[in-house]
């Protein structure tokens, strides 16, 4: 932006991560979960911590609902400038290691992607059972 203001435009504030399958949400008991964001313009870092839950009755891929913006991106480009996820007790597929997390443009929802080299990307599947352990951080782009 040209504005010589832009920078002005500080958010910090708390959120609330909420666990679901991306076919079917299930249920899912928490012990603790948490979240802190900062926004600086239209960039948005932020934290998520979900710790000792219990998951029954969901589907599909793992997504994190309840993000305090949401992604807004210029050329269809998803969402994570940068980003990181440590996950404990939660199957990762050996024949794709790498896990990513993302915005679309239009959602409030971090979707998690297994992937790997030169082949394509799939939805992180939801686990159901306990004891599981997700925490990271992403930084991605909002409207304002």
């Amino acid at each position: 932006t040209g504005s010589a203001n832009k920078l002005d435009d500080y958010e910090e504030g708390t959120w609330t991560p909420n666990y679901e399958g991306s076919s079917t949400a299930g249920s899912v008991t928490y012990t603790a979960r948490g979240g802190t964001y900062t926004k600086i313009g239209n960039q948005v870092t932020v934290y998520f911590s979900v710790i000792n839950f219990s998951v029954t009755g969901a589907s599909g891929g793992v997504n994190f609902t309840g993000l305090p913006f949401q992604g807004s991106f210029s050329n269809n480009v998803r969402g994570a400038y940068s980003g990181n996820v440590r996950m404990y007790t939660v199957d990762i597929d050996t024949d794709r290691p790498y896990v990513n997390i993302y915005v679309d443009t239009g959602s409030s929802t971090i979707k998690f992607l297994q992937w790997v080299d030169n082949g394509p990307w799939i939805a992180q599947p939801v686990e159901n059972g306990g004891n599981q352990y997700i925490e990271g951080y992403l930084t991605y782009t909002t409207a304002s």
